[in-house]
């Protein structure tokens, strides 16, 4: 009786949790305590305006600490006064739960049991809609796969974003778990594509990935990126065929639990914290961290792995990563055999199209701050509330730089983008013009399969139909300043010259 009462404990502690917000709560405190710490290093803020802001925030803060403390408190003390009432019964001894409480094996039991509670009422708990509902939600813009989790899903996506450094040591135990499994993979031959967003970068990935000869992220691998294997060892029983959705971006691509996505980033974020400011991403320069390149290395082992899981022929690591655009300086001195493929389009539609996407973001994120979150937690720093530009030479603090609600900003990244993307283009960088692609999709994609060295190049090829123009955005050039157009047309002029196929 002594265990199912600790078990009752564990188990009335994980849904307490959930009921007090205690997640909630303690990741409000980290971004006030962040908030404080910005405005105290702000060296343009006086220490008259300084104090009282640090006024306002130590009041925030004790507020969250008072708070998490209560809500913490009585997550552990309401199950456990339940099982002392019962055990003054003479049902069973109450110090022998304690004592069972206390021990590791049963830690490390109840956290495996308590993870899989979250993902089996996550998958088997859905609730009733009526027939009006159902077509609200179908005509729902912004529902989409990142977004149709249940309270228990966006709870245990909240632990694994609150949890990184957790899961970077699950990934070191994994590596020695599975160190004969991982011993006979190479690194080599990466495909790294990436861009400003809206630039097909996904189309390419999708298309790539078809052909079997590449492994990459998958939404499977949410939320524990970091530990992959273990994860799936975990979660694959709870595994359902999931359908096609729509992703966020309303742009018609559809998305699975099997889709592959973008999610390295997380990796990046954990070792260079420093890149990313408040308001925007630095540039890589240098990359002299032999730890990260070792734990990089080891994590793009387990995905071929788990890729291998499916597909028995020898798999390369394929990478569609728009902030590796940010890395054109750094990726071939940790990779010097990988191809990195930087597509682009018109400007001014391109602008129109991350404008547009930037709107739509803006207004998901004030409806739905799990949204925000999750694509903050993932390392997607593109739109909405989580816009932070790369600060590509500094363009950022340029006199000209425009508001992000206005075409003209978007233009300015463009230009400061594909400006820096020139000056790195060399063996291992390579552009593609996604307008060239769509007029002559055949010979693009022959040149592609030759650019990153396909074993089997008809399989990409025999795809050429998924090829679409993109959509056109009504955009009045009257509206625009014809310096920055001017200067972004001179850009891709010169760029369209180059007739790689």
């Amino acid at each position: 009786m002594a265990l199912f009462a600790a078990i009752f404990v564990v188990i009335g502690f994980a849904i307490l949790i959930e009921v007090f917000n205690l997640v909630e709560l303690s990741q409000k405190a980290i971004a006030e305590a962040r908030v404080a710490t910005a405005t105290l290093r702000d060296p343009t803020i006086s220490d008259e305006i300084k104090e009282s802001a640090l006024q306002r925030s130590t009041i925030r803060l004790f507020k969250f600490f008072c708070g998490i403390t209560l809500s913490g408190l009585g997550s552990l003390v309401i199950p456990l006064g339940i099982v002392w009432l019962v055990s003054r019964t003479g049902l069973f001894n109450f110090d022998a739960v304690i004592a069972l409480l206390e021990r590791w094996d049963f830690i490390l039991a109840a956290t495996v049991i308590g993870i899989g509670t979250y993902i089996l009422l996550s998958r088997f708990v859905t609730r009733k809609q009526t027939p009006a509902q159902e077509h609200e939600s179908s005509l729902a813009s912004t529902q989409a796969f990142e977004n149709k989790y249940s309270r228990i899903d966006k709870a245990l996506h909240r632990f694994a974003f609150a949890s990184v450094s957790i899961q970077a040591t699950m990934s070191d135990i994994e590596d020695k778990i599975y160190k004969e499994e991982l011993a006979g993979i190479t690194v080599e031959q990466l495909v790294f594509i990436t861009a400003l967003p809206r630039a097909g970068t996904t189309v390419l990935l999708n298309m790539l990935y078809k052909t079997g000869e590449f492994a990459t992220h998958t939404y499977r691998n949410m939320p524990f990126v970091l530990s992959p294997m273990l994860w799936q060892k975990f979660s694959q029983r709870f595994f359902k065929e999931d359908v096609q959705m729509e992703r966020a971006h309303g742009d018609g691509l559809t998305v699975s639990a099997d889709s592959p996505e973008a999610f390295e980033e997380m990796i990046w974020h954990l070792f260079w914290r420093e890149h990313y400011k408040t308001d925007r991403i630095d540039c890589w320069n240098s990359c002299n961290d032999s730890y990260f390149k070792e734990f990089l290395d080891a994590h793009i082992k387990k995905i071929i792995a788990l890729g291998k899981n499916d597909n028995p022929t020898s798999l390369r690591y394929i990478s569609k990563n728009n902030l590796n655009i940010a890395r054109l300086a750094i990726l071939p001195k940790i990779y010097p055999d990988c191809r990195i493929i930087v597509p682009y389009r018109e400007p001014l539609q391109h602008a129109a199209s991350l404008l547009n996407q930037h709107l739509r973001f803006l207004e998901t994120h004030a409806q739905d701050p799990f949204a925000r979150r999750y694509m903050e937690g993932i390392g997607h720093y593109d739109f909405g509330d989580n816009l932070r530009p790369i600060n590509f030479g500094d363009w950022l603090d340029s006199d000209r730089r425009s508001d992000a609600k206005t075409i003209e900003f978007w233009l300015e990244y463009w230009h400061a983008t594909y400006r820096h993307v020139i000056d790195n283009v060399d063996e291992n960088v390579c552009l593609l013009s996604y307008q060239q692609l769509t007029e002559r999709p055949k010979e693009g994609l022959r040149y592609l399969s030759t650019l990153i060295n396909l074993a089997d190049p008809v399989k990409l090829i025999d795809q050429f139909d998924i090829i679409r123009s993109p959509g056109q955005h009504s955009v009045g050039e009257s509206d625009v300043s014809s310096g920055i157009l001017d200067e972004c047309r001179s850009l891709f002029a010169g760029m369209e010259k180059q007739k790689l196929f």
